[in-house]
């Protein structure tokens, strides 16, 4: 399942607990920690609200956990304050409110906290506690995406390319696809994958396309699977090999793709040649991708 919007920031443990991990048992670090909280540390009051949240060391309980993110959060602690817009725009721990969850969101997005902005950006996008306004929904992908996240950069570079919330740019869409993809983004590869297919954006060259499909397909990314099947049945960018494309027509339709592909394919082909295609197919996806030709 692909995430809308970051969920639950991880917790290091607080250097005090850190260094006496190797002499204390779990429950006694659990309530030195507890007694850290009630004094009004945030720190603490927000790793207590993770470990109730996950159950470490302690039985899991969300409503614990909401309640001692809350207390770090409104001390300020911004990855209290994501944690806390993530439990009530999923309804852990209290009913869902995606209103709350925004005002959350933004306290933690305007100290600057990348996955509070990101979140903040999907909001506004699909509306949820605020108006839908694909233009604030771009301010906040954009801080997000300046600061790295990958899922930010993929999402600036669609809005780019369709014109959602911004002017139609498809060499601003290429750059940010480029970084979301450099980071491993299977998305921004199959689409950075289109645009050197077209050339839009950047220059023409079905080589580089190819090159980009395949990371995704590797990925299994059922639409660059099917894409990196054309282009070894037409020869675009790959020497032309119907038994390849086969292959990848084949993971692509057992990923979900209803493109049709292996049987317009199997017209040019001997059941032999057949055959061969479905066991690499077989053979790549046993591999998870390690061993697709």
């Amino acid at each position: 399942m692909v995430s809308l919007f970051f969920g639950i920031s991880l917790t290091l443990p607080l250097q005090a607990h850190a260094q006496q991990a190797s002499q204390t048992a779990s429950t006694s670090e659990f309530e030195q920690n507890l007694q850290l909280a009630k004094q009004g540390n945030a720190e603490a009051q927000y790793e207590l609200g993770h470990k109730y949240r996950v159950g470490q060391g302690v039985p899991k309980n969300d409503s614990e956990a909401i309640k001692w993110y809350r207390k770090a959060a409104e001390q300020g602690l911004a990855k209290a304050q994501h944690n806390l817009g993530v439990m009530y725009m999923n309804g852990q721990g209290a009913p869902k409110n995606d209103n709350e969850a925004v005002q959350w969101f933004r306290k933690a997005a305007e100290q600057g906290d990348v996955k509070s902005q990101h979140n903040l950006g999907f909001s506004y996008g699909e509306g949820r506690g605020v108006p839908k306004s694909e233009t604030i929904a771009v301010k906040w992908y954009l801080k997000a995406a300046e600061q790295g996240l990958a899922d930010a950069q993929y999402k600036l570079g669609q809005r780019y390319r369709t014109g959602r919330g911004v002017r139609k740019n498809y060499s601003r869409a290429a750059k940010w696809f480029r970084k979301a993809a450099e980071q491993g983004d299977e998305k921004a590869q199959y689409n950075l994958g289109l645009m050197y297919s077209s050339g839009h954006g950047t220059f023409k060259s079905n080589k580089v396309a190819v090159k980009w499909y395949r990371k995704a397909a590797e990925q299994g990314n059922a639409d660059a699977q099917n894409n990196l099947g054309i282009q070894y049945a037409l020869g675009k960018g790959v020497p032309k090999n119907y038994i390849n494309g086969y292959m990848w027509g084949s993971i692509a339709k057992t990923n979900g793709s209803a493109s049709g592909l292996t049987s317009i394919f199997e017209r040019s082909m001997t059941s032999a040649q057949i055959t061969k295609a479905k066991s690499l197919a077989a053979e790549c996806l046993k591999s998870g991708y390690k061993n697709c030709g």
